[in-house]
């Protein structure tokens, strides 16, 4: 409902429901214990493509449903085809239909999803072989424009769909390295940068440049930690954080609209001793100001930012902060 008051024809976007939920979600899911989870979908498939497509999406999904039940409608109630077409079309449209009522109440996966267009497609498909729909006819022969037009546009799907294969398929290995890593806690932290460069060479996501900044910033975390560094420590510290700042810049450069993005970037000014350089100060103050903008109901910002006021010795700053925090989530 917040979604379609702000942007009622095209909604949050496509693939944009975590951003919809940071924005909109009820005051009252902090007190549950799903209070830092970001869902990407709603309670169901069509709710989120609802959500996040606005009414352009939701009307043009509408239209192809009816779509799909009066050309169901025709082939098994209406027309007169034969018993094996019949049962071809009996068989997919009515799994079809299931299938879709059961997105409407579920997020179905891939797999589910994937035999759901099958099933609509076979169902479509016995509607056509039937000849139960309005025909063009263009003849090739008499006239070759319409030929080269023909082979044309086959083309560029065929193109068009190796493309995409080829794409989703980096994209797959991307996440299935992503995923590799999680599970795994014998690899160094230049390992794991490592791992994760493969994974952003194949696909350019945010979550990949994101996690290589937080592991300098917990080197970082580290070489603070020290009582008397050497000089070697000093360098790996100048390199973590020029390092680390990159990264957090290209990681919101990728996807601005993700507020940990931000406040990575100003974990790593929160590092640096704001009355050698004063604008880091302002920097902070516009990098809070965007994460409270992008994920306004997230207490553990607030936090966040009340410990880097607390190492600049602001602690006037850090308790409002904190106080803010609790009025989010009084059992935080």
């Amino acid at each position: 409902k917040a979604v379609y008051t702000e942007s009622a024809l095209f909604g949050a976007g496509p693939n944009r429901f975590e951003d919809a939920w940071r924005l909109y979600k009820d005051p009252v899911i902090n007190q549950t214990y799903f209070w830092s989870t970001d869902f990407t979908a709603g309670s169901g498939f069509v709710p989120t493509v609802f959500a996040t497509t606005g009414l352009a999406g939701s009307v043009f999904i509408v239209l192809f449903l009816l779509a799909f039940i009066y050309s169901g409608y025709r082939t098994l109630f209406v027309a007169k085809i034969d018993q094996g077409w019949y049962l071809i079309g009996l068989i997919t449209f009515v799994s079809a239909v299931y299938l879709w009522i059961m997105s409407i109440f579920y997020v179905p996966g891939s797999a589910v999803m994937l035999l759901m267009a099958l099933m609509n497609g076979f169902a479509l498909a016995v509607y056509v072989a039937n000849n139960l729909s309005k025909n063009i006819t263009l003849n090739v022969a008499e006239n070759k424009h319409y030929g080269f037009v023909l082979i044309a546009l086959v083309l560029l799907v065929v193109i068009s769909s190796a493309v995409s294969v080829f794409k989703i398929g980096k994209q797959y290995f991307a996440q299935v390295t992503y995923a590799e890593l999680a599970t795994s806690d014998q690899l160094s932290l230049p390992e794991l940068d490592q791992r994760l460069q493969d994974a952003e060479y194949l696909f350019a996501q945010d979550i990949f440049t994101a996690e290589r900044a937080r592991l300098r910033l917990m080197e970082l975390n580290r070489l603070v930690a020290i009582v008397e560094p050497t000089t070697l420590d000093q360098q790996a510290f100048q390199n973590n954080l020029i390092e680390g700042i990159a990264l957090s810049e290209k990681a919101i450069n990728l996807d601005p609209t993700n507020a940990f993005n931000h406040a990575l970037l100003a974990s790593f000014y929160g590092l640096l001793d704001v009355n050698q350089a004063p604008e880091i100060k302002n920097r902070k103050e516009a990098l809070l100001a965007e994460v409270l903008k992008l994920d306004p109901k997230n207490p553990s910002y607030l936090v966040l930012f009340a410990q880097l006021s607390a190492k600049q010795r602001d602690f006037v700053t850090s308790r409002s902060y904190l106080n803010d925090a609790i009025k989010l989530k009084n059992d935080y």
